[in-house]
């Protein structure tokens, strides 16, 4: 029998969907009994209660969106790996050799030019310094 491979993507989709679930619960128990209490202090209470915890799943959504986002990707790049290059395996490369401030700087350009070409540069001027910036960083690590 095959073990099952610990995938930390869906331990953070399946985080996000229980977190998720358990405030909808919360959130609809409340409506719910707001429809059916007839005394209005408890209703005001109600209505109090359901937007603080409407609040707290947004901002919670807010901050694991992002998450999600990237993982869903990443599980895209990994099939369409798998479907269309099996030989490519990346598994098999050794991730401690790379160069993170090397990547991070490949990211962040290519982030600018695709947001650059898209918006125009003009309208950038806070994300054009921030790039100079990358660029003086990549070639101060160079002369190291």
């Amino acid at each position: 029998m095959e073990a099952t491979k610990n995938i930390p993507w869906r331990k953070l989709a399946l985080t996000t969907a229980a977190v998720s679930g358990i405030l909808l619960t919360a959130w609809l128990g409340l409506e719910i009994a707001y429809v059916s209490d007839f005394d209005s202090t408890r209703r005001s209470s109600y209505t109090h209660l359901a937007g603080i915890i409407k609040g707290f799943a947004v901002g919670v959504i807010d901050f694991v969106k992002p998450f999600v986002q990237v993982a869903f990707a990443l599980y895209i790049l990994h099939w369409l790996m798998k479907r269309f290059a099996p030989g490519l395996d990346l598994s098999k490369y050794n991730w401690r050799e790379v160069n993170v401030e090397k990547l991070l700087i490949a990211v962040v350009t290519l982030g600018f030019v695709v947001v650059s070409v898209r918006v125009g540069l003009d309208s950038l001027p806070h994300i054009k310094e921030v790039m100079l910036v990358v660029i003086g960083l990549y070639f101060g690590m160079m002369r190291r």
